[in-house]
């Protein structure tokens, strides 16, 4: 039988020993000869600071490290942990660790619910796992290994010298969603007007003039991003574009108010924005080559594609909404409030 209290005794003893090698540390480093300007005071408790894979508890040989005890408690507590706190979420976590392991001796993990809903976080972590290595890889691989020179800075400003000069006073409509961008698009193909627009995004509220947050200001064009510098550059004053993607700026519906010459934009003033743009365009392409090579070295076998899918997002839902004899839902009632006047209860089936 598992003993809990035999677990308090050993995380509290491995607590003490962590505390009093951490006090031992913190001596030492006292006694040491650099000023005390170049210590950094220890912070939090010595649970905060042990090793993140020391094994707090084992629960039928499956292990619980310190990391996930901490991390159960992170959404919880912004400042330190005590060991109350610690030994609570302990528990909690022994429990749900006992009911899991109970409910898969009993083939509840075959459950068509709880398979769908493992099968969706599993997808989301390799998605974020696939994210996050290739933006290390495009970093620490790419990246790092790519330079421009001044020569090749200065032939590309000599090259579009008068287009660099050009700046644009641009309105912006901002929208993360797809479709409510998609739907601003239409209403401005109707007829509505863009500032009418911008306005709903804002409540209605008013704005000092040139100090809407809808004005971009005058940009020139090599802070516009890539994916709509040909969309931009081709617009005419008083036009909107069409609707616009990028992946940091999401989507965009832009409006050009006036385009100006600034012959004051020179090689200097242009340098650093001209070195990011081609340093980027070089990393892309590198990074493009990259990929390219290994999917050339790689065994892939690829099988039919289906030509239409239809995805089911959203697990099915457990709670069925209750129905009455004459097949109409029946309102939820919340605890402390009177039915509606028009509510029976259903009712109760014959014996």
């Amino acid at each position: 039988m598992f003993n809990i209290k035999a677990l308090t005794i050993i995380l509290m003893a491995g607590l003490a020993f962590i505390a009093f090698t951490g006090c031992d540390k913190k001596q030492d480093t006292s006694n040491a000869s650099t000023s005390a300007a170049d210590k950094k005071p220890e912070q939090g408790n010595a649970a905060q600071q042990a090793p993140d894979n020391l094994v707090i508890a084992v629960v039928n040989g499956r292990e619980i490290s310190q990391y996930e005890l901490v991390m159960s408690l992170g959404r919880r507590h912004a400042g330190d942990i005590s060991r109350e706190q610690m030994q609570e979420a302990l528990d909690r976590l022994i429990g749900e660790e006992l009911i899991y392991q109970d409910g898969i001796s009993k083939g509840l993990d075959n459950n068509a619910y709880f398979r769908r809903i493992v099968d969706q976080m599993e997808f989301r972590l390799n998605a974020t796992k696939r994210r996050q290595m290739e933006q290390l890889v495009y970093k620490k691989e790419i990246a790092a290994s790519v330079n421009v020179s001044d020569q090749e800075v200065r032939d590309y400003f000599e090259k579009n010298k008068e287009l660099l000069q050009v700046e644009y006073h641009l309105y912006g409509l901002s929208y993360v969603d797809i479709e409510k961008a998609k739907e601003a698009e239409k209403k401005i193909q109707a007829g509505a007007k863009f500032e009418d627009l911008a306005k709903d995004i804002y409540g209605n509220r008013e704005f000092p003039k040139g100090k809407m947050p809808w004005d971009m200001g005058y940009l020139s064009i090599l802070r516009v991003p890539e994916t709509w510098k040909n969309d931009i550059h081709r617009l005419k004053t008083g036009e909107t574009s069409k609707l616009l993607h990028d992946e940091k700026s999401g989507f965009r519906i832009i409006k050009l108010l006036d385009k100006r010459v600034n012959e004051k934009i020179g090689y200097d003033q242009a340098r650093p924005q001209i070195t990011n743009v081609l340093r980027k365009e070089k990393i892309d392409e590198a990074f493009k080559k990259y990929r390219e090579e290994l999917k050339s070295k790689a065994s892939i076998t690829i099988n039919d594609i289906p030509e239409v899918v239809q995805p089911n997002r959203q697990p099915p839902r457990q709670n069925v909404r209750q129905m009455s004899p004459q097949g109409q839902k029946v309102p939820r009632i919340r605890p402390g409030t009177k039915p509606p006047a028009d509510h029976t209860a259903p009712a109760t089936p014959a014996q």
